[in-house]
């Protein structure tokens, strides 16, 4: 098994290994498909379907929205191979987070914060972890991710400067290039 220079990959789950199954679109598309007005707010799944979808009768039954809410996250194989992979040959921890389980998952890995790598396709998200001490790494697709992985390996002496430089692009919004920029 071969050294890493990180001990775990925490990885937001919607838009990294999963399609993103209740964003808004996906709201929307529920509410369309049933027939409701739909409102946002920070609350549980069954907070929000009590609240906001079945605060009055309804013509379909709970389970069945649920059945649909579900079916919106679809596995990206690619993705999950990868992330596997990385396990087998290097030994990483793999967690993979929901939004309201990222608090709890620095307790979980039983790391320092350099050996951590946090991946999200949000690029708040990563800002936030960047400014806690985490190195992160904005998912766009596979390939962006695979040459941000590649290079911490490469160069992992380098990972501040990255986490710097692209914590100032991504708040101008050219993550793109600077990502570019430390790969080349």
């Amino acid at each position: 098994m071969e050294r890493s220079p990180f001990g775990a990959l925490l990885l937001d789950m919607g838009g990294v290994i999963l399609t993103n199954g209740w964003d808004r679109h996906a709201r929307e598309r529920a509410a369309e498909r049933f027939n409701y007005n739909h409102e946002e707010g920070g609350m549980t799944l069954d907070q929000y379907l009590d609240h906001i979808v079945f605060f009055k009768e309804r013509g379909f039954p709970q389970d069945d929205f649920k059945g649909f809410r579900f079916s919106q996250s679809q596995p990206y194989p690619h993705m999950l191979h990868l992330f596997a992979e990385i396990k087998a040959r290097y030994g990483t921890k793999v967690v993979a987070l929901s939004n309201e389980g990222r608090e709890r998952a620095l307790d979980l890995v039983l790391l320092p914060l350099d050996a951590v790598v946090y991946i999200d396709n949000t690029p708040f998200h990563v800002e936030v972890a960047w400014e806690l001490g985490i190195s992160a790494i904005v998912h766009v697709d596979r390939e962006t991710t695979v040459a941000a992985l590649r290079e911490r390996l490469d160069r992992s002496s380098n990972a501040p400067h990255h986490r710097a430089m692209c914590n100032r692009a991504t708040r101008r919004g050219e993550y793109d290039a600077a990502m570019e920029r430390t790969i080349a």
